[in-house]
């Protein structure tokens, strides 16, 4: 049986139900990690070590590719500047969603900060919320929990599961 995920008017193809053996990408913290510019510092990614994973997955072609945050630097006040660094990340990885699914969830890192007469919060309220633009950026399942509190930042397409084969798989929101 193949099942399938869609979130707005875009859709991802799960594999079909297999009980056999399956490989899987995982990786994490692909942020640019200092100042300055050229491929290192692109917008928030380390373009080196992003081309160079996304390089060798599509050489070895894992079934699927899961990243458990920090894909950006974040920790901006814009909200243009995260969904710019969010734009970079995709430019890089993009390519490889044409043959695999690639599962992203929030780190440390995917932070939009709010600056105010309270001081500087990492969590931001809607509808701006960090959680709200990473989801609006990917293609996720749309199963995560409801806000626990009015105001709190929305968890659906930012913090969910799937399963594959016989695993079940859950992307948590590690910074919030």
């Amino acid at each position: 049986m193949t099942r399938s995920s869609c979130h707005v008017s875009f859709c991802f193809v799960l594999h079909p139900e297999d009980t056999g053996n399956f490989e899987s990408a995982l990786t994490c913290d692909g942020r640019s990690g200092g100042l300055g510019g050229g491929d290192p510092a692109l917008e928030g990614v380390n373009g080196c070590s992003a081309r160079a994973s996304a390089a060798q997955s599509d050489m070895q072609r894992p079934n699927l590719f899961i990243l458990t945050g920090a894909l950006i630097s974040g920790y901006t006040t814009r909200p243009d500047d995260y969904r710019a660094q969010l734009r970079s990340w995709k430019r890089i990885y993009g390519p490889l969603w044409r043959w695999m699914p690639i599962y992203t969830s929030m780190g440390n890192h995917e932070s939009l900060l709010a600056i105010d007469d309270e001081g500087v919060r990492i969590d931001r309220a809607s509808p701006e919320s960090a959680e709200e633009l990473f989801a609006a950026a990917f293609v996720h399942p749309l199963n995560g929990p409801s806000p626990e509190r009015e105001g709190a930042p929305p968890y659906r397409g930012s913090v969910y599961s799937w399963e594959h084969s016989d695993c079940h798989f859950v992307q948590l929101d590690s910074h919030y």
